[in-house]
């Protein structure tokens, strides 16, 4: 069982309830059947432009920075979820993507509205792939691999030389879900001026983090069903609405 949440502070109780048992709380550890984490969305800088408004194809750069070293194999698949911008229903335009990370990955592209029939172009660093969830997008999509420039600013020049323009720019911290709108809005900036404090909801990196949370387990025989308690306590200060997500799997050990 997993809860995902964007904001909450966990307290969490999970138990096979008995009459009068009591429940001893102490910090949850991983082989507590419940686990909590925090979902963000996030990048760590870039841009956006209409530049390449009146040139032949959009141009959208991710550049990926190695994630914070965790417990487990490195992250190796990436899937890039790829839509419209809101004013856009469906998307026509040819598209060239650079995919630059640290490491060879898996891209698994996941694609809304994408017309058909247009050329895409995916150029990745050395060793990487990309796999496509649709036959159609597939026929008219290339994929390359090349050597890209050092630094935001190298590869943001690098390619603004050889397309002209870029549309956008995304550096971020590998993850399992990326989600970029392609569109070119009225409302960008003429050229794209890499910022830190770039935050756009065309842009983003989804991240899931552990929280501490406190609970204990007891079992009984004298139940045949399973009874799991969550509490969730929530800063008082907090005045928006928070998304609660519970996710349930069997146990497998």
């Amino acid at each position: 069982l997993t809860v995902v949440s964007e904001w909450f502070v966990f307290l969490i109780l999970s138990a096979v309830l008995e009459l009068g048992a009591h429940c001893e709380l102490s910090p949850v550890n991983a082989s507590h059947p419940v686990q909590a984490l925090m979902e963000s969305f996030t990048v760590l800088s870039g841009c956006a432009s209409r530049g390449t408004t009146g040139l032949p194809q959009e141009v959208h750069i991710l550049n990926l920075r190695a994630a914070d070293e965790g417990p487990g194999q490195p992250q190796r698949q990436v899937t890039l979820h790829l839509n419209p911008i809101s004013s856009v229903h469906i998307h026509y335009k040819p598209v060239v993507f650079l995919l630059n990370s640290p490491q060879p990955l898996v891209w698994h592209l996941k694609t809304e509205r994408l017309a058909a029939g247009v050329s895409r172009l995916f150029l990745v660093s050395k060793g990487s792939v990309v796999h496509f969830s649709s036959g159609n997008f597939s026929l008219s999509a290339e994929t390359e691999e090349r050597s890209f420039p050092h630094g935001n600013e190298h590869l943001l020049n690098w390619a603004q030389k050889e397309y002209g323009a870029v549309t956008s720019f995304t550096e971020l911290k590998i993850a399992r879900n990326i989600y970029i709108k392609v569109g070119e809005d009225q409302v960008f900036p003429p050229t794209c001026n890499i910022g830190k404090n770039f935050l756009s909801l065309n842009y983003l990196a989804e991240y899931l983090q552990p929280k501490a949370a406190e609970g204990c387990v007891m079992s009984s025989q004298l139940r045949d069903k399973e009874v799991h308690i969550i509490e969730l306590i929530t800063p008082n200060t907090n005045p928006y609405r928070t998304d609660m997500k519970v996710k349930i799997f069997p146990d497998l050990r």
